[in-house]
């Protein structure tokens, strides 16, 4: 039986989605890198079982000009069950893509853009009845919560680089102690090492004849 897909880290995928935010020219730009990053979690929906999806050079046009030259967009592509692999990234960790596309399609709501259009920043009154002012006291509070995420995301990496360096560490005691138990023996049964019975002493402390061979 096939393991369940993994739930996405949600407040990380969020932080990675204000980051690609902040870092996009224009809100086009940052509409594109969210329709492009649904559009791949759509076709390995559609087609699970075809690896072409599910490998993407870096380098390629679309990818690297609407999402990988951005950290938010690289950051983003991790968060959802990507890893870097040479000079490809390659989708091996399954996460539940329903979720995935319905979070992006919701940010792309959140900021007044529909499936097919984008609502100009530069409208006093935008489309979701916010005026400018309010629009940049928004823009404050999400800069606010773009930086406590990456604090979160960055406290996690520390975290995860803590943990394997530990067992690393680990790995290097057991080593250590397995050669030192190995010399140990080898030194206890070498050939210049007689036990008591084997030297004439008795055990008991009573002389005994040496033994001879």
């Amino acid at each position: 039986m096939a393991s369940p897909n993994i739930v996405p880290d949600t407040e990380s995928i969020g932080a990675c989605l204000l980051l690609l935010q902040s870092e996009c020219p224009s809100q086009t730009d940052f509409k594109a890198a969210i329709d492009m990053v649904i559009k791949i979690c759509r076709n390995i929906q559609a087609n699970p079982q075809e690896e072409k999806y599910k490998n993407i050079k870096k380098d390629s046009k679309s990818l690297s000009k609407k999402i990988w030259q951005f950290s938010g967009g690289q950051e983003l592509m991790l968060a959802i069950g990507w890893v870097e692999v040479d000079e490809n990234i390659m989708y091996i960790e399954e996460k539940d893509l329903p979720s995935i596309i319905k979070l992006l399609e919701d940010k792309l709501k959140e900021n007044g853009f529909d499936s097919t259009s984008v609502q100009s920043s530069t409208n006093v009154q935008v489309s979701n009845g916010w005026t400018t002012e309010e629009m940049r006291k928004k823009e404050k509070l999400l800069e606010i919560e773009k930086e406590k995420r990456l604090a979160s995301i960055k406290r996690k990496r520390e975290e995860e680089k803590r943990v394997k360096a530990q067992i690393e560490a680990d790995r290097s005691n057991i080593n250590v102690r397995e050669l030192k138990a190995s010399k140990a023996v080898e030194k206890k049964g070498g050939s210049n090492i007689k036990r008591f019975a084997d030297i004439g002493v008795d055990v008991n402390g009573q002389e005994v004849i040496i033994k001879t061979f």
